[in-house]
């Protein structure tokens, strides 16, 4: 796996240097900072795999929250590479009874996506929409925080957690729109869809992966500098 995103990376920096070689360069300013927040719909289907087992009740929210800050860099008005910083939360909780005892876990998951796109725009950067469409890969640190409440017979009760630390590798593609409000600030909208693996619900070899696979709406601000 790390391999094969080796090869991606290196392939998104050989057709950015081509790129730069063959245009010129932009009228307006090279650099923006971009500042992006919203929604992802995130199915995380092995985490219920893991935990249903016919006696939990297991429960994870349907969307979680997304953020992502960072540098986009103008090659041309129609070419761009970005580079960006997010945050990706989402909880999910379980329930297990039997005649004896309950058990109920929280799980709180994290992930901090580090990404490096390609960005190109069909038609150049101007006041009124102007679309663009990015592909590019992740590299991602995640953590899942855990805290469980034990109720057994006869009357005892416990409490206790922990957590989790890991990385991984994604890829990703996104569609985007954006519309001037000042000369150097630009609404942005985007849809953008992802897949990536990397941190195990347990420790134990050969556990089910967390692919923090889903699709996210954000909404946001780019300054040209």
């Amino acid at each position: 796996m790390k391999r094969q995103f080796t090869i991606i990376w290196l392939c998104i920096g050989v057709v950015m240097i081509r790129v730069s070689d063959s245009f010129a360069q932009p009228k307006s300013g090279r650099i923006s900072l971009r500042g992006t927040a919203g929604v992802g719909y995130l199915p995380l289907k092995a985490w219920g795999d893991f935990v249903d087992d016919g006696t939990s009740d297991y429960r994870k929210e349907r969307f979680g929250s997304y953020w992502d800050v960072g540098v986009v860099y103008r090659i041309t008005e129609r070419h761009s590479v970005a580079l960006i910083v997010g945050g990706i939360e989402i909880s999910a909780s379980d329930l297990r009874t039997n005649s004896s005892y309950s058990v109920d876990t929280e799980w709180d998951f994290r992930t901090n996506p580090i990404s490096l796109s390609y960005e190109f725009r069909p038609t150049k950067l101007n006041r009124q929409f102007s679309p663009f469409i990015g592909m590019g890969a992740s590299y991602l640190l995640s953590e899942i925080e855990y805290q469980f409440e034990w109720f057994g017979e006869p009357y005892r009760y416990d409490t206790g957690g922990g957590k989790r630390n890991g990385e991984g590798y994604g890829i990703h593609a996104y569609i985007g729109l954006q519309s001037q409000i000042t000369p150097h600030v630009y609404f942005i909208s985007r849809l953008r869809g992802r897949y990536a693996d990397g941190l195990g619900f347990t420790q134990k070899k050969g556990d089910i992966k967390v692919e923090f696979t889903g699709i996210d709406i954000t909404l946001g601000i780019d300054w040209i500098l």
